[in-house]
């Protein structure tokens, strides 16, 4: 059950009741995981996704005697886990207040992508190695779904089907599960700006217009024009971001250019 994110920047982050935290063998969304997942693990992953959909808010507090209590586990995981989210840079550490959230800046939102635009633009190099007409068929229909979806004003499927078509070039990459797993990460980060598409004027037009000049660079063959467009996807949805957060911070926006 999705929890209420419009909290008060000083109020404690409250977890779900222990009925609703997932057990060993599922993640948050009570699907299957890996493998037996150790309790660490879920309080870990628990929290960070927490933080990431944005159901503790910026500066929301997370005090662990609060958390295990109500996790029903012990300190030990709920501490580890804090550490672990405070080492990647999603929480901060204060005397007597306990962890709080970071705020976003600009920098740290830019980063993010970049590095983004760095790791996606080498898996599609790695992808355009193997690239079949099956592979590149099953690309061009989620592109004309997600152009239906733009048409028709739906957008949430629209998201859907974007998330769906990077998925699918992941997916033709063997191996390289590590890669794969900080992709994984980056994308979960900016999965909060995907309504920047919805906010600004021609948002979801330039999405689908770098998803077809992705398709147009794998025909090609050639892997760096690939790894090329691709970073530029990546970048220009980078824009969109900062602007969605600059707007959130009710400063002014320069124009796309």
């Amino acid at each position: 059950m999705r929890r209420n994110s419009r909290r008060s920047n000083t109020e404690s982050f409250s977890p779900a009741p222990r009925s609703e935290f997932p057990e060993s063998g599922s993640d948050l969304m009570g699907m299957p995981s890996r493998g037996r997942e150790p309790l660490r693990g879920r309080v870990y992953s628990y929290l960070r996704s927490a933080i990431l959909s944005g159901d503790i808010h910026p500066e929301g507090r997370l005090i662990e005697e609060v958390i295990a209590r109500e996790l029903g586990v012990s300190r030990t995981p709920v501490r580890e886990a804090l550490h672990r989210l405070e080492r990647e840079g999603l929480i901060e550490h204060f005397p007597n207040r306990g962890f709080t959230v970071i705020r976003e800046t600009e920098s740290h939102v830019a980063e993010v992508f970049e590095i983004r635009s760095i790791l996606e633009g080498y898996i599609l190099r790695i992808a355009c190695e193997s690239a079949t007409d099956e592979f590149l068929s099953e690309l061009k229909v989620l592109f004309k779904e997600a152009e239906r979806c733009l048409a028709q004003s739906r957008i949430e499927e629209l998201h859907r089907f974007n998330t769906l078509f990077h998925d699918r070039i992941i997916l033709q990459v063997p191996g390289r599960e590590y890669l794969k797993g900080l992709v994984k990460d980056l994308r979960e980060y900016v999965l909060r700006y995907r309504s920047a598409t919805l906010r600004f004027p021609g948002g979801a037009e330039r999405t689908l217009q770098g998803h077809e000049k992705i398709i147009l660079a794998l025909e090609t063959g050639d892997g760096e024009l690939c790894e090329g467009i691709m970073r530029a996807h990546v970048e220009a949805a980078k824009i969109d971001a900062i602007r969605e957060l600059m707007e959130r911070k009710s400063l002014p926006v320069a124009p796309i250019r």
